[in-house]
């Protein structure tokens, strides 16, 4: 009789860990299931921007300056998912009202002269499309597409000495649209089930394009790129 109490206990025991390894599967199992990403969005970010621009000026100047700008701004963001088992398709586009605004300064190789080039870019735009794979109420997705920004230039002509220049002796500007794509990932925590956290980054590249100071007979063309780290919060529907 005692060796069959014996017994009983020590099957007991045994079978202790083996319950706990089980319950913990359980949860793991409850919390990673699957959610549905489907469906519309809308939402806002703030973002930190680092922006170089590269601008090409008639031979007689050579550049003297670094044109890089970084800062921090807002915008707003809306999509569409579409889910096919645990991968989820989307689209989405965004508008961030930029405060990106280089200044180059371009020395002429003979003389004193010098053009100061100032460039305000009004926004920052993108359209792009999502892949994605989801880990319950996480979400990992990359996303690229095609990009814009609005530019308006001033350029500021001047006959004196660094570092104060002189007055200017001749002032034109000139606006561009500049496109080019964006490409970039993130992540996204639902902590609500119409409210969702993320994190991404994103890469602007930007092609060439005409700044036309046709008044002062100076042609300049620019390229640039921007590196964007972003956080927002959406709202599903």
């Amino acid at each position: 009789m005692r060796q069959h109490q014996r017994s009983s206990l020590n099957t007991s025991t045994r079978s202790r860990p083996i319950f706990a390894l089980a319950l913990a599967a359980t949860c793991l199992v409850g919390s990673a299931r699957a959610e549905d990403w489907s469906g519309a969005y809308i939402g806002g970010f703030g973002d930190y921007e680092h922006a170089f621009r590269d601008t090409s000026v008639p031979s007689k100047y050579s550049v003297s300056a670094t044109p890089e700008r970084a800062g921090e701004g807002v915008g707003g963001l809306a999509g569409y998912n579409w889910q096919f088992g645990s991968y989820v398709l989307g689209v989405e586009g965004d508008l961030r009202w930029s405060e990106i605004s280089p200044n180059m300064t371009y020395l002429a190789h003979v003389g004193t002269q010098a053009i100061h080039i100032h460039t305000d870019f009004d926004y920052l735009a993108s359209l792009r499309g999502r892949l994605g794979y989801e880990f319950g109420r996480v979400l990992a997705y990359g996303t690229g597409g095609v990009a814009w920004m609005h530019g308006q230039s001033y350029l500021f002509m001047t006959d004196g000495a660094a570092p104060d220049w002189g007055a200017p002796i001749a002032v034109e500007n000139a606006s561009a649209w500049d496109w080019g794509w964006v490409a970039g990932g993130g992540l996204e925590y639902r902590v609500l089930p119409a409210v969702v956290l993320r994190a991404e980054y994103l890469h602007y590249q930007f092609e060439s394009q005409l700044y036309d100071y046709s008044a002062l007979g100076i042609p300049t063309t620019a390229a640039g790129r921007v590196d964007a780290v972003r956080a927002a919060v959406i709202t599903r529907f």
